[in-house]
């Protein structure tokens, strides 16, 4: 990880039920080409088949609770 993913990845932790923190890491993971950042943002715009198309495994956990 670089420092600026620790500091994208901690603003998430420290502030759980703001998704702009979120929206913010998967914008920096999709324009380095990481699919993760598009399962994120599928997740944040209720997009949960696209979600769950991407990363199933992911989806599934995220659905159980």
């Amino acid at each position: 990880m670089t420092d600026t993913e620790d500091g994208l990845r901690a603003d998430v932790f420290a502030r759980p039920a703001d998704d702009a923190p979120r929206r913010a890491y998967a914008d920096w993971l999709t324009a380095r080409g990481d699919g993760y950042g598009d399962f994120i943002i599928a997740q944040l715009t209720g997009q949960t088949a696209r979600a769950a198309a991407l990363f199933p495994s992911i989806a599934e956990r995220a659905a159980c609770g």
